[in-house]
């Protein structure tokens, strides 16, 4: 097929002591893009791919590295700074790759399972982030509905545990993000399964639950966790959210270096904008 021909204009790559540049990936992307979508996903995946690669062989000796004398701590920055923007190009692409698939999938499904995909699509255009907040987990015939700030990284943390992802042992709160990461935990986001998504949903066989928590004390949470003595200056997501709507929601509402956000006025900002869904942690 012509996409794997042109997927192989990667393989130079291999050889070069340092990464493909954004540039060359774009010129490339373009240039495949033009002949086949099929081929601009596959390079697209592949391009991700060997950048992981080079990482990983690079961290075992097997490629070139400068030898220029940096510090530990400038490592670790730079370190940081490539993983950060591996995975920004990585959650930009998602919409596009999703969209990708939705198109291969849904006239199968429009044609095998025409309920299962009514089902899922009423569930993404009604509900709130159901992807995001929804784990399918057809090995315990559980559909379970994550509430942030409600036990929801322990609950996912369990759930993975019982399917042979052992997130539990050892578990620390400054890595919980991988209890919410689909690829760390392998639970399904609905997206993942649309059939096994209605099954659970609708089986009596399937268990599916919540956990809740009095909403005053979910509100103390979030605002301890996110916003205590946080400046209200852009670089962190959360604050940046209430940035983003302070304006609408209240211009009284404090903003600066010198300023953080009181439990008081965290709450009059979350009440004003409960109907907005900005945010999950309060929605």
């Amino acid at each position: 097929m012509p996409w794997q021909i042109h997927a192989t204009s990667l393989r130079p790559f291999a050889s070069r002591s340092s990464f493909p540049t954004w540039r060359d990936f774009a010129r490339s992307l373009l240039s495949v893009a033009s002949r086949s979508w099929i081929g601009a996903l596959a390079y697209s995946s592949a391009w991700l791919r060997l950048c992981h690669d080079g990482r990983l062989l690079s961290r075992r000796g097997f490629l070139p590295m400068t030898t220029s004398h940096v510090s530990p701590a400038d490592k670790a920055v730079s370190g940081k700074r490539k993983v950060g923007v591996i995975r920004r190009l990585e959650r930009s692409l998602r919409p596009g790759l999703r969209n990708l698939r939705g198109l291969v999938k849904e006239p199968f499904l429009a044609w095998a399972h025409p309920e299962a995909l009514a089902f899922y699509r009423r569930a993404m255009q009604t509900a709130y982030l159901p992807d995001d907040l929804i784990d399918v987990v057809p090995q315990l015939k559980i559909l379970y509905l994550a509430t942030p700030k409600a036990a929801s990284s322990r609950i996912r943390s369990n759930l993975a545990a019982m399917i042979g992802n052992d997130t539990v042992s050892e578990w620390r709160s400054d890595q919980n993000w991988k209890v919410h990461n689909r690829k760390a935990s392998s639970l399904q986001a609905p997206r993942h399964g649309i059939v096994q998504f209605h099954r659970m949903a609708t089986s009596p066989e399937a268990l599916r639950f919540t956990f809740v928590r009095n909403p005053y004390t979910r509100l103390l949470s979030c605002w301890a966790d996110q916003y205590r003595d946080r400046p209200l200056v852009a670089g962190y997501g959360r604050v940046e959210v209430y940035l983003a709507h302070r304006e609408r929601a209240d211009p009284a509402l404090p903003v600066g270096a010198d300023k953080s956000l009181s439990f008081a006025d965290f709450v009059a900002f979350a009440c004003t904008t409960s109907t907005w869904r900005i945010d999950k942690h309060w929605q």
